[in-house]
């Protein structure tokens, strides 16, 4: 019955019957005998029934597997400095997660112009950068001041910096500094504030 596949598949009758009339003209065969008493499948499209069926199981595979990949393809890919932003960092993602359960969050530590780089490429959705005050980013990229900060002197309890209520640059180049690499903010910053001069001995390193 016609009126009851178009009931079951919510269609109105009319549509249905044109629906199977483009089908039965594009596969060049009759697929139903419509008769006043109403309408039966045809010898052919009994033959038929078995590919058909195989066709729309193809098709129910083929959604259910673009489905899937849909899933499991939503990733955020998210570059950072991450010594300097992980205390904002470890939150914002612990939100993120909670609203949008089925997005995958990879974070990739890189240096400033590494992730420059990615972001003007397309490799990375996001990038987390320390600048300093008189840096200019990229033209090409759209940039939000999340936090601001001043930098300080870590120091062992011990050392003779640790007595001192402020720390001259006289001070640092007395004692062994541990630095940040090439590349890194800070790294540019020591060499702003020292003005070129180096101390007597120095470490340097990628993280805090």
């Amino acid at each position: 019955s016609l009126r009851r596949a178009s009931e079951e598949l919510h269609l109105s009758q009319p549509a249905l019957s044109e629906t199977l009339r483009n089908l039965e003209r594009e596969l060049g065969v009759v697929l139903l005998e419509r008769r006043r008493s109403g309408a039966r499948i045809s010898d052919e499209g009994r033959e038929l029934l078995p590919h058909i069926a195989e066709v729309l199981d193809a098709v129910d595979r083929l959604r259910q597997a673009a489905d899937d990949q849909h899933q499991t393809s939503r990733r955020l890919r998210l570059g950072t400095v991450n010594a300097a932003t992980v205390t904002l960092l470890a939150p914002a993602i612990r939100e993120f997660r909670a609203t949008h359960p089925s997005t995958q969050v990879e974070v990739i530590a890189d240096r400033q112009d590494g992730i420059h780089q990615q972001l003007t490429e397309g490799s990375f959705d996001l990038g987390l950068i320390s600048y300093l005050g008189d840096d200019a980013p990229p033209p090409s990229l759209h940039t939000t001041e999340l936090l601001r900060g001043r930098p300080v002197v870590c120091v062992r309890p011990d050392s003779p910096l640790a007595a001192l209520t402020a720390v001259t640059v006289t001070d640092l180049l007395a004692q062994p500094l541990i630095v940040m690499r090439s590349g890194y903010a800070m790294h540019r910053y020591i060499h702003q504030l020292l003005r070129g001069r180096a101390p007597s001995l120095s470490y340097s390193t990628d993280g805090a």
